[in-house]
């Protein structure tokens, strides 16, 4: 078969015996070398103006002065490291290079590596340039540092995360807090808890208070001048050591200067307390006139008269009547029962005088006998019969008085 181009042609030099039908064999007529040679020449310009494509042209350094017509550069393995389209598109499979100059046109699925470097670049109307980011006519609206994002322009976006929680209250909201100084342990406190502190409260502290819908801080002072001030009810309170003044009122509180309602619920007030001590138990004469009220009265201490008496008026008697085996004990020595009169002592001898009539100026003295005399109790019986004690010694005769001892 004829060889049409030099694609055609064998490496191997003995298996090229013609050119395009010139026979070149060994022993050919050398009339058809010079037709062999012009065949050579013209295969080689169809290569040169691209007639014939090569079919795996290799070359040290290939130089084209006016274009490269070629659907793809490969490497020696036969990959496609670079394919140009019809159109102009080129496709770089693996594309580095120390320096890249990019002027116009688009670059699409661009990856650049750790080491790449970019001084400036503006995508669109955004602005890259060192460690600014911005717009086009505001190139320095965001500033970027290690672990810090600085931005010197407004912030618009849909939803806030902060830490994986979205914000959601809104611009308003966030907005009341604008101004505000106060630390978050004394927000936390506003907050409410369980726990409760003691401190001490003063008259100039300070209690927040809604002011018609607008939140104030007013001293203790002014809700005690408040309160002072007006009327206020309170119902089932305990107050301790409470300290009313002025005056006191309402329907609990009686004026009835006999205490005809009795009530058990119910205060009375002075006037009628001493209205009533004035008319039931005081009289007229500053003394106590009688004691009617209580049927069985007690004395809650020891009767104490002072430089007094007791007496009675309009010559009464004055009954002590002890209740059942009850005593009336006089000193503290002297037992009254019935039908017997106990003289006790304190380290003396008792005795009972019995005076004259006459403004009780002589005395006659019975005496126990001495603590030494006695031998056991006695007992002394008066005669049945009217007559007078004669001593001994006022006896005549042993007969007569001994007379008188037998009765």
């Amino acid at each position: 078969m004829a060889k049409a181009n030099i694609t055609e042609y064998s490496a191997t030099a003995g298996s090229n015996t013609e050119i395009d039908g010139t026979d070149i064999s060994e022993g050919c007529s050398p009339a058809t070398i010079n037709n062999a040679i012009r065949e050579l020449m013209a295969h080689l310009k169809d290569m040169d103006v691209g007639t014939t494509s090569l079919t795996s042209p290799s070359g040290t350094n290939i130089t084209a002065t006016t274009a490269l017509k070629t659907p793809a550069i490969q490497f020696t393995d036969g990959d496609a490291a670079i394919q140009i389209a019809n159109g102009g598109g080129v496709t770089a499979n693996d594309f580095s290079s120390t320096s890249v100059n990019i002027d116009g046109g688009a670059i699409d699925g661009i990856t650049l590596g750790t080491n790449s470097a970019v001084t400036q670049a503006v995508i669109d109307n955004v602005n890259i340039n060192g460690s600014t980011i911005g717009h086009t006519s505001d190139t320095d609206l965001m500033t970027v540092s290690s672990g810090l994002l600085t931005v010197a322009g407004e912030v618009s976006m849909t939803t806030l995360d902060i830490g994986g929680t979205n914000v959601t209250a809104t611009a308003n909201e966030l907005n009341i807090l604008s101004g505000v100084t106060a630390t978050a342990t004394e927000l936390n406190k506003m907050d409410g808890g369980t726990t409760v502190g003691t401190t001490a409260v003063a008259g100039g502290d300070g209690i927040v208070t809604n002011d018609n819908g607008t939140m104030q801080q007013t001293s203790v002072d002014t809700f005690d001048t408040y309160f002072s001030g007006t009327t206020k009810t309170l119902t089932n309170k305990t107050l301790t050591s409470a300290v009313l003044n002025t005056g006191v009122s309402g329907s609990a509180i009686l004026d009835e200067d006999d205490f005809a309602s009795n009530s058990a619920t119910k205060l009375a007030t002075q006037q009628s307390i001493k209205a009533y001590i004035d008319g039931e138990i005081v009289s007229g004469g500053g003394g106590l006139s009688q004691v009617v009220g209580d049927t069985s009265p007690e004395l809650g201490g020891d009767l104490d008269v002072l430089a007094r008496s007791i007496v009675s008026s309009s010559n009464r008697n004055i009954a002590l009547t002890p209740n059942g085996t009850g005593v009336v004990r006089l000193d503290g020595n002297v037992d009254i029962s019935t039908g017997a009169i106990d003289l006790k002592n304190g380290g003396a001898q008792s005795y009972i005088r019995f005076y004259c009539e006459t403004s009780n100026q002589h005395y006659a003295q019975l005496q126990a006998p001495a603590h030494s005399d006695f031998a056991g109790n006695i007992t002394l019986t008066l005669p049945s019969t009217a007559g007078t004690l004669a001593k001994t010694t006022d006896v005549a005769d042993e007969a007569t008085a001994l007379a008188i001892a037998l009765g």
